[in-house]
């Protein structure tokens, strides 16, 4: 009996082992959950005085972490739009309430899913109390977030660089210049760089339209969200390098390994949030600089620059702040490469590259070229397309299959083509254009007795006048440009004080047509101005207008370009009765580039209005502007009108 017993012992022992296993863990668990309880809500007060005795909450970077700026009026607060942004009710506004409910919620959140974990969620504010308090507080409340460990693997990098893409007008959005960051990975044990293998981090709106006066109304009014995102680097040279034909200049900034890591885990926290985009303020300049400043805090760029600021402004801005700018490269676009490669053809050869890029063709008489003058025209060619037609390379059609023929023709000559060596265009260097604010002052002689002083300020960006560096050489990009005098109006009254024109924004392309760009100029404005025709001299309208023709180039010295076209517009006015009234006619303007300092413009138009009991209206301008540097230019003004000659002396300083 004792020997069956024993034998029915050995049998069950193993299950009473496994049963005692599993229940032993039980009350381990539960013991060191109610010790860890009690720990952790120790720990929590002792962090709790040690935030408080340190002032944790007057940390530069706890302050950028929140996007704590100043606004246009009134005290800091929260920039972030999503309430789950803050743990706190007033975390918005108040700096030492979100830190201590962070606190909280980093040692008394339960274990949850990884997405609700405020480790998880937060990893750069939960690294800033880390970096402060690491001596004094050993028992971490750390936690695994695996999602967020493989995102930052991805994106790990050793540097940072700020990117600017190129004035592009042909998209209201990115009209000013565009700016990003690109986080720069470590390069090859060979010491080799592949840059289109970084990621680059981005801030944009997140538009429902692609109407310009829809889009500029809700961007100016803060109505489109904006939100982060991080993309491979090659998507970014994609789009902006090849589909938009935009150089991008890369500003390599001095901060060191571990403060990328905190841009990666900031980003991170930024993924989910909504931060309204506003195009004047907080836009894709103002938010890459507050995405450093929280990653990098020894970096203070954002103070310095106005309140309405462009991406351009912050490319100068970062330049300008000492020790900041490690290098900086130029990467040209497509279309760059594709003009620069025609410089190397002979005249046979570019009428051969005209001949095929009409007709969609290689023809026989191609085959008479020597094997050179082959790959270099095959070599254009590709360019061409690729500049040229963007969008259709991705899909069947004519453009596609022409490109299909010449990399046919090109793979049947084994000569590699040599890289590019594109010389660093001096004078398009963004960081050394002139500010994009404007103070003017000047006196004005009129012939009709209009003479006055003149003032005025504007806020952006550039016209065919200015100093041309840094800035585009056919483009004039106005926003916000208020011009007043002071002076009798011309009837015998006393001298006041007068609006003579408010600029909401103008814009200006005025390419040259050449055998490979036959480029359509164009312009628009909308404006509050003094109206010129004697239907209404001098009354203050809502005006606008615009217009399109050709510019061609006359001469390479002095540089010359003259545009022809149809200028017209419409006005409305409430003196002397409201009017409604429309004009249209040709214009000419012929512009001369003596040398980068000295530009000299001659315009002239012919309207004829629609409705008024004078039904045309004509003037010549002749103006001369000589910039003494970036910031201070000179500028004369002589005006033939239909009942009046001007002249105008202005100095201007830009900052």
């Amino acid at each position: 009996m004792r020997s069956l017993f024993a034998f029915y012992l050995a049998l069950i022992a193993p299950l009473l082992a496994t049963f005692a296993a599993t229940a032993s863990p039980v009350k381990t668990v539960a013991a060191a959950a109610e010790e860890f309880s009690s720990s952790a809500i120790s720990d929590l007060h002792h962090v709790l005085q040690l935030a408080e005795t340190r002032k944790l909450y007057l940390e530069r970077q706890w302050r950028k972490l929140l996007h704590f700026e100043p606004g246009l009026i009134g005290p800091l607060a929260g920039q972030v739009d999503s309430k789950d942004f803050y743990f706190a009710p007033d975390g918005d506004s108040n700096l030492k309430s979100e830190l201590n409910a962070t606190l909280r919620a980093f040692w008394q959140a339960p274990v949850s899913p990884e997405e609700d974990i405020p480790q998880c969620r937060f990893p750069a504010r939960y690294q800033f109390f880390k970096n402060h308090l690491a001596t004094e507080i050993k028992n971490w409340p750390d936690r695994e977030c695996p999602r967020f460990l493989k995102y930052a693997k991805a994106l790990k990098g050793e540097s940072l660089s700020l990117v600017f893409s190129s004035f592009y007008l042909n998209n209201p959005s990115s009209a000013f210049g565009h700016t990003f960051l690109r986080i720069n990975k470590a390069p090859a044990q060979n010491g080799r760089r592949f840059e289109l293998l970084d990621y680059g981090i981005n801030y944009a709106a997140m538009k429902d339209t692609d109407n310009a006066l829809i889009y500029a109304i809700k961007g100016l009014f803060g109505m489109f969200p904006g939100n982060f995102t991080s993309v491979p680097y090659y998507y970014k040279v994609r789009e902006y390098n090849n589909a938009e034909s935009r150089d991008l200049w890369e500003y390599e900034l001095n901060v060191k390994p571990e403060q990328v890591d905190m841009m990666v885990a900031h980003i991170w926290e930024l993924g989910p949030a909504r931060i309204d985009y506003w195009y004047l303020t907080e836009n894709c300049a103002y938010h890459m600089l507050t995405i450093l400043e929280a990653a990098a805090p020894n970096v203070d760029v954002v103070d310095s620059l106005h309140k309405w600021i462009i991406p351009s402004d912050t490319v100068k801005a970062a330049w300008q702040t000492p020790g900041l700018v490690k290098s900086f490269h130029y990467r040209p676009s497509v279309r760059t490469e594709f003009f620069f490669r025609m410089k190397d053809l002979h005249p046979n050869e570019q009428a051969e590259l005209q001949q095929m890029i009409a007709s969609r063709s290689i023809s026989d008489d191609f085959a008479k070229f020597s094997l050179s003058e082959q790959q270099r025209v095959l070599d254009a060619a590709i360019d061409y397309v690729d500049f040229k037609f963007p969008h259709d390379m991705g899909q069947p059609g004519p453009e596609s299959e022409f490109k299909a023929r010449l990399l046919r023709a090109r793979s049947q000559i084994e000569a590699v083509t040599p890289k590019l060596e594109i010389p660093l265009p001096v004078n398009e260097q963004p960081h050394l254009g002139h500010g994009s604010y404007r103070l003017s002052v000047g006196a004005r002689g009129s012939q009709e007795g209009a003479d006055a002083a003149l003032f005025g300020l504007k806020f952006s960006l550039h016209d065919s006048l200015d100093l041309i560096t840094g800035y585009p050489e056919y483009a004039g990009i106005t926003f916000g440009d208020f011009q007043f005098s002071h002076g009798p109006d011309g009837k015998g009254e006393d001298a006041k004080t007068r609006l003579e024109d408010f600029t909401v924004f103008a814009v200006t392309s005025h390419m040259p047509r050449t055998l490979f760009a036959e480029a359509l100029s164009w312009q628009i404005k909308l404006s509050m101005e003094r109206t010129k025709d004697l239907n209404c001299a001098g009354c203050l309208a809502a005006t606008f207008g615009g217009g399109a023709g050709y510019t061609f180039q006359l001469a390479r010295s002095p540089f010359s370009t003259m545009f022809l076209g149809l200028l017209g517009g419409v006005y409305h006015t409430t003196e002397n009765g409201e009017k409604l009234r429309a004009a249209l006619g040709p214009a000419l303007k012929v512009r001369l580039r003596w040398t980068e300092r000295s530009i000299s413009t001659l315009e002239g138009s012919y309207k004829r209005v629609a409705e008024g009991e004078i039904d045309t209206f004509d003037e010549a301008i002749f103006s001369h502007q000589y910039s003494f540097d970036s910031h201070w230019a000179a500028k004369l003004a002589l005006s033939h009108l239909s009942y009046d000659k001007r002249a105008q002396l202005e100095l201007l300083y830009f900052y």
